[in-house]
């Protein structure tokens, strides 16, 4: 990172205070919030100094200050890298206890119930059909030709022409990602990703050997720059982005950007795997950007997508659009992994996709409704807490205004609300400040909630009550 990015991430930092306490303070907060990430190296005290205006033994005294305190460290020749200090823990011994334990509310799970009565209905109507087949195998590798038309036919209506021989029909958008890694990343290889991201994307470039490169999505969405030296200094072989309602931040990426990011990418030869689970969730149909995949060709751009986030979570359906010559490859993969996909959710989803422009419009209604009470909801129970308002997806990622995200899921559950802690969405311990509210619920759901994210944000401070046990 040289001076100028890290300027630009910094913003308007300096005050009347003491200069390198101020700088400190500022880099110290960048990183705590994801924008810096851990490893990133960071311009040279000479470089930071002289863009900044500021003497370089006062970006010295801050580096150093950040040294002390564990954020950053440096390497001998080399420079000053980002790191975390081991994060503080709850108190050792105490843990506060709420006089009663209420019944769950989930807000760690960003999935919609059932569309009923479709759901039941369509399984009802695909029950015949489903008797005409019950002298075959009942699995395959690539998806029955009816449901990988219907998904081939739908991207093509989007503005994307897609033939069926061009989608591979997945047990959900997680193992299609987890198919690409398999065929495309070798051990030790890099891999971009985003940070804040679903923690699957993170775990899955884990679990398949290869080496996360981090890029940050912040209050003012993704940073071109930095993402393009990223590409050309990494060069990693493979990239996943979610551009439109970015999980869990809800940014939609502007078109600029996705033009500057797959010219990055074809330069760097990295390929682009593009999530678009939600992208149909719009609170405004028709104002989204034309997809990121339009740029580039689909053997570069891939598309990963699913029924799980428009239908349900338990109709376990993905899939991923590429060229048809490396969707032979992905099946030649996946024959050594499982045995493909059972016929039995494809005909379901294959029938469901019939009526999907119907169901894509209720579930917009349902959760334009629905985030507008949450968002109500948190303005007037904990008004110190601030959001970006989201235009569409299904969750909301707010700032608590401390790095104290982890105590505060740890008390909330004691309230009966399961919620995830920032640093979930992260790496290394970053993002204290955020924790992710889906709004899937129904509107007296997520009131009741928020009344309880209020106690537990309350709870916090309270010394009265407390349950003493050994950590």
């Amino acid at each position: 990172m040289n001076a100028e990015q890290l300027a630009r991430i910094l913003g308007p930092w300096s005050r009347e205070g003491v200069i390198y306490e101020e700088l400190a303070a500022a880099i110290r907060y960048v990183i705590t919030d994801g924008r810096l990430q851990p490893d990133t190296r960071i311009p040279a005290e000479r470089a930071l100094a002289k863009y900044l205006g500021v003497s370089r033994n006062s970006v010295a005294a801050a580096y150093g200050m950040l040294r002390t305190e564990g954020y950053l460290h440096s390497r001998r020749g080399a420079g000053s890298y980002v790191s975390l200090p081991p994060r503080a823990d709850t108190p050792r011994g105490i843990t506060w206890a709420p006089d009663a334990a209420p019944a769950e509310i989930d807000f760690a799970m960003a999935c919609l119930p059932a569309p009923e009565p479709l759901l039941t209905q369509t399984m009802v109507e695909t029950a015949p059909e489903l008797a005409r087949h019950t002298d075959q195998p009942g699995y395959d590798l690539t998806g029955i030709p009816s449901l990988r038309k219907a998904i081939a036919d739908r991207y093509t209506r989007g503005g994307l022409p897609t033939l069926p021989e061009e989608i591979m029909v997945t047990g959900g958008a997680q193992q299609a990602w987890t198919l690409l890694l398999r065929l495309l990343v070798s051990k030790g290889d890099r891999v971009l990703m985003e940070s804040p991201v679903h923690p699957t994307v993170h775990n899955a470039i884990r679990h398949a050997g290869g080496r996360p490169v981090a890029v940050s999505v912040g209050v003012d969405g993704w940073d071109v720059d930095m993402i393009r030296t990223t590409l050309h200094r990494a060069r990693p072989v493979l990239g996943y982005l979610m551009p439109d309602f970015h999980n869990p931040t809800g940014q939609v990426m502007p078109a600029q950007a996705r033009r500057a990011i797959a010219v990055a990418a074809r330069e760097a030869g990295t390929r682009l795997v593009v999530e678009d689970t939600v992208s149909e969730l719009s609170a405004e149909p028709g104002r989204l950007p034309l997809p990121l995949t339009a740029h580039g060709n689909p053997s570069r751009i891939i598309t990963v997508g699913s029924m799980s986030k428009v239908c349900w979570g338990g109709l376990r359906v993905g899939w991923i659009r590429t060229t048809a010559a490396l969707i032979d490859r992905l099946a030649r993969v996946r024959e050594s992994l499982d045995a493909g996909n059972a016929i039995v959710q494809q005909y379901i989803a294959a029938r469901v996709f019939e009526s999907y422009d119907d169901l894509v419009v209720t579930r917009r209604r349902v959760l334009t409704e629905q985030r507008r009470t949450l968002i109500n909801a948190l303005r007037d129970r904990l008004p110190g807490w601030s959001f970006a308002e989201p235009t569409g997806g299904l969750v909301l990622w707010a700032d608590i205004g401390r790095p104290e995200s982890t105590r505060l899921s740890r008390a909330a559950a004691a309230h009966g609300v399961r919620i995830p802690a920032g640093p979930r969405f992260g790496i290394g311990g970053t993002l204290e400040n955020y924790l992710r509210i889906p709004y899937v619920h129904p509107p007296e759901t997520l009131i009741e909630g928020v009344r309880r994210l209020a106690l537990a944000d309350n709870d916090r401070s309270k010394p009265s009550r407390l349950d003493l046990h050994t950590v």
